[in-house]
């Protein structure tokens, strides 16, 4: 194709290349000398100023370099607040490499694309306003000030439409820390910050991406808006956020806005692998969560000025998972939780020792218990429940906390055969916690009754009911039945006393010495019911009536029965039925005294005496 090319015109094309090449080397060449008498010595300083909107200090001529962009080596740079009182640096960093448009540095303007900054130090506390601690007074500042002023005035819809194009570009942080109010003397709050901010321009989409250790945990936490400067104006924008650290992880993604009244609506998610380590980690120390492990929570937040509502959502705590709705209300006396979780599987010892120390007696300002600030109610059901070691099905329960208190009402479950009912109220007092519990069981089986109070012999197959009230200290019902007083009560039908042969009873009763109940336990004993009462006294039973009635005959005992140690000390009867007032009282066939273990009496026979 060139051999086809007129002379004249190759000429030409070779003469303007040429020129081209020159000009690009005179650019070049001259670029050094307008950035050294001109930019560096005039308008870096500036520009970074009115950027940040703080005095603006370079402790070094700036080095500039050509290639393979041009840009400007800063060092020891320091932003001050000529406001302030205390006269500390708002932040400093050690080196600055900042980006330059070529053609704005030939005509003597600092026009930035980007910038690196290495070891930055930042100081949060010098200023109240945390859009000044991180967007600074300058540009950015005053964008977010023109759009508020654009919102009040015409409305979120304007605003939007009259965005100022100004543009950013990107920031990336090598080394960076953040310190408190006194510039790094204490403890920095956090180190080792990595990453980058991507802004192209004040009306277009952003991201954040940082890495670091903050409480001596490594953290990672990325944040993206189509519109950051209408979020940071208040108004509300697409917002994702994203956080994780070894302790917890935790992410948003919807719409929010950052104003005075915050207000969110989209999906959210947080999970821990232990929750006492969360908890300690974010500086609460409870050794009541010690056993508080694996908790996760997602679900659709929505939330105005006083409310906050999560709708779908799923709970799990340690090996409990749970469906629902919860909402949570900022009064000014504290804030209020309600709503209605529905479990798989649940243990209400654990869900109490949990809460508990959300109402404990650590005082606030005010002077009065941190639980008095707290308002809790919550509807429960879950397919399968333990308590104290009882197990339940198609539980129905509410759980509440107040003052100091936390009550568990179970209002309707399946357990021990029958329907069962309880409530339970256990409050923070000076010396521990106080324990309150009421029980009632119907139709229950007695089987099931006997292998929960560990029982193995002398068991009613009949069906029955069952009541308890006790009042006692500790903060579950095992220990509230170990320390309490109160009183028990049991009714059982026809049915049979499981492993007791009464024959063997009464022979090895009139041979004399000790044996064991599990002598006499290959047979079943026939009755027409059961009655059973009983004062409760520091976790030992006072049984004043304990019957078993079969034909005109009845097996009686009475006295002591512990439930802290499962001891026995009882004494017995084998004889007539009587009528309430015996004209002539009839002999007992058998007495005897019982103790050992509950689950394994030791028989010792005394001469038959009335009873």
């Amino acid at each position: 194709m060139i051999e086809h090319m007129p002379s004249s015109t190759l000429r030409r094309s070779i003469w303007v290349l040429a020129a081209a090449t020159v000009l690009a080397a005179a650019a070049l060449a001259i670029i050094p000398y307008v950035a050294s008498t001109r930019i560096v010595r005039d308008r870096i300083a500036a520009e970074i100023g009115t950027w940040s909107g703080y005095r603006v200090e370079i402790g070094a001529p700036p080095e500039l370099v050509i290639w393979p962009q041009l840009h400007a080596v800063l060092t020891d740079i320091t932003f001050s607040d000529p406001a302030s009182a205390s006269g500390n640096p708002v932040g400093t960093v050690e080196r600055m490499e900042i980006e330059l448009a070529p053609l704005a540095a030939m005509r003597g303007d600092a026009v930035f694309t980007s910038a690196t900054l290495v070891r930055p130090t930042l100081a949060v506390g010098t200023d109240g306003d945390p859009l000044t601690v991180f967007a600074g007074k300058g540009r950015i500042r005053a964008a977010v000030e023109r759009t508020r002023a654009t919102l009040a005035e015409k409305g979120p819809a304007a605003a939007r439409a009259d965005l100022p194009d100004d543009a950013f570009g990107s920031l990336r942080i090598v080394q960076g820390r953040i310190v408190g109010p006194d510039g790094g003397a204490a403890d920095p709050l956090a180190t080792g910050i990595e990453g980058s901010i991507d802004w192209p321009a004040f009306d277009e989409a952003g991201s954040l991406a940082l890495r670091g250790s903050w409480r001596g945990e490594a953290v990672r936490l990325e944040l993206g808006s189509a519109n950051p400067l209408l979020l940071m104006a208040g108004a509300a924008a697409p917002l994702r956020v994203s956080a994780s650290a070894a302790p917890a992880s935790a992410s948003f993604d919807g719409t929010a806005t950052l104003a005075a009244i915050p207000f969110l609506n989209g999906r959210i998610s947080l999970s821990a692998g232990s929750f006492d380590r969360l908890a300690n980690w974010l500086g609460t120390d409870n050794p009541d969560w010690e056993n508080l492990r694996a908790f996760s929570l997602s679900g659709a937040v929505s939330s105005d000025d006083r409310r906050i509502k999560l709708e779908e959502a799923s709970l799990q705590v340690n090996e409990a998972r749970a469906t629902g709705a919860v909402e949570l209300v900022l009064r000014s006396g504290g804030p209020s939780v309600s709503g209605s979780l529905a479990f798989d599987s649940v243990g209400f010892d654990q869900v109490l020792k949990a809460l508990l120390p959300l109402t404990g007696s650590r005082p606030e300002p005010d002077g009065a218990p941190a639980g008095d600030h707290l308002l809790l109610d919550m509807r429960l059901s879950a397919d399968r429940a333990a308590m104290g070691g009882l197990q339940m099905a198609e539980v129905a329960a509410a759980i509440q906390a107040r003052k100091g208190s936390v009550a568990l009402d179970i209002l309707d479950a399946r357990s021990l055969g029958g329907e069962f009912r309880a409530g339970m109220r256990f409050t923070r007092q000076a010396a521990g916690i106080g324990a309150e519990m009421t029980l009632t069981a119907s139709n229950v089986d007695g089987r099931a009754f006997g292998a929960a109070a560990g029982m193995t012999q002398l068991v009613p197959s009949g069906r029955g009911a069952v009541s308890l009230t006790l009042r006692g200290e500790g903060s579950d019902a095992r220990s509230a039945l170990q320390s309490g007083s109160g009183s028990f009560a049991a009714r059982f039908g026809a049915g049979t006393l499981s492993r007791f042969d009464l024959t063997t009873f009464l022979e090895l009763c009139r041979k004399g010495g000790f044996f064991s109940l599990a002598e006499t336990a290959n047979g079943e004993l026939q009755i027409d019911g059961l009655d059973l009462g009983a004062k409760i006294v520091a976790g030992v039973a006072r049984i004043d009536e304990a019957e078993a009635r079969f034909g005109d005959r009845r097996l009686w005992i009475s006295g002591l029965a512990s439930y802290a140690d499962l001891g026995l000390a009882l004494t017995g009867g084998i004889g007539p039925l009587r009528p309430p007032s015996p004209p002539n009282p009839l002999p007992d066939e058998a007495g005897f005294f019982v103790g050992g273990s509950w689950a394994a009496p030791l028989i010792s026979p005394v001469a038959p005496a009335g009873n």
